[in-house]
């Protein structure tokens, strides 16, 4: 399905303008239906790793294959595979929610008002179409979001952070929600701190001195620390 190979990104951060890698030769097979998590401390790169798979950062070294072609050379692959929630808040705050759907709505404009009437993740959110983005509280902002990364039914969602801004009823729904888009072969790259999250994934990845290395389940409490810790790494 996608296929990451060699990913490499830099930031210049010293006063001789030399480069200190963030990601360094990245390497990362996601097939068809994985639950797929990384987990890692504040700063590590994971939401930069995110962001560069779900074609919003450029990035000069590696490959990113989707079903064997290049996604590069093919904007519409991230259009009509790939679904993507931020860490920060992608909405339009003067736009309404009816809006901010329609304005990442990819289909055909004569089956929209369908779709948001009838195939919305959050029913919840239909109380809130008319309503400003700018009005909502965070955690609608959120759920809105995850609709907006959802509205064309993607294969492959990516998540950063998907339960921020939510109370535990909140997280409790993208949870249940999660759940089920994985149950009906939906595919799924996120990070997370959510222990219940950490636990459905199928395959943990650890992203730490910019290197990506697999931890071996189980995905939760002391053993999963152990095992971060056993590897090196100093999670927050």
């Amino acid at each position: 399905m996608l296929s990451i190979s060699d990913l490499t990104f830099s930031y210049e951060t010293s006063i001789f303008s030399k480069k200190q890698p963030l990601l360094n030769k990245i390497n990362l097979s996601i097939n068809s239906g994985d639950f797929i998590g990384i987990i890692g401390a504040n700063g590590c790169g994971k939401s930069t790793l995110l962001s560069i798979i779900a074609g919003t950062k450029k990035f000069k070294y590696g490959m990113l294959t989707f079903n064997g072609y290049q996604l590069l050379s093919s904007p519409t692959l991230y259009t009509k595979n790939i679904g993507y929630l931020p860490q920060s808040n992608p909405l339009i705050p003067e736009l309404s929610v009816y809006e901010n759907l329609k304005f990442w709505y990819k289909g055909k404009t004569s089956s929209f008002q369908k779709d948001i009437l009838e195939n919305l993740p959050i029913p919840e959110i239909k109380s809130y179409l008319k309503v400003p983005i700018r009005k909502l509280s965070g955690g609608i902002k959120r759920k809105v979001a995850l609709c907006c990364a959802l509205i064309n039914s993607p294969s492959l969602l990516i998540l950063d952070e998907p339960g921020s801004s939510l109370d535990m009823i909140g997280k409790q729904e993208i949870f249940s929600y999660l759940k089920t888009y994985s149950k009906n072969g939906g595919t799924i790259l996120l990070t997370t701190h959510e222990e219940k999250e950490l636990v459905s994934c199928t395959k943990l990845f650890s992203l730490q001195n910019a290197t990506l290395t697999q931890i071996n389940p189980p995905f939760k409490g002391e053993l999963l620390i152990n095992k971060i810790f056993y590897q090196g790494e100093k999670n927050e």
